[in-house]
């Protein structure tokens, strides 16, 4: 196969793939860009900085995304001990059993 057709067949189920996770995600009631935020959150990243870098996103766009994620208790704000200023986040038990379902439907 040349490598316009292989490039063709890559596309094809690209797309099949992005609809069945867009159809997932229907059904949990989350976004695309959610999905990802959590599941950096879930790797570690642990901060909103780290967090737009990672996924190449400007921090104000990850911030709408992560107070979204938290309005639904799937992650949690944590305020440093010492610096009140500094913020990290962790994901919760339901944002991992979400993450779980998500991984299984996939």
């Amino acid at each position: 196969m040349n490598k316009i057709g292989r490039a063709v067949k890559t596309s094809s189920n690209a797309r099949k793939y992005r609809l069945q996770l867009s159809q997932v995600l229907q059904k949990y009631g989350l976004s695309y860009p959610q999905l990802e935020c959590l599941y950096e959150i879930s790797k570690a990243i642990n901060n909103p900085g780290q967090l737009s870098s990672k996924l190449f996103q400007e921090r104000a766009s990850v911030s709408r995304v992560v107070r979204d994620l938290d309005a639904k208790n799937l992650i949690r704000y944590i305020r440093d001990k010492e610096d009140r200023r500094k913020v990290y986040l962790e994901i919760s038990p339901k944002g991992k059993i979400l993450l779980d379902a998500i991984e299984a439907a996939i």
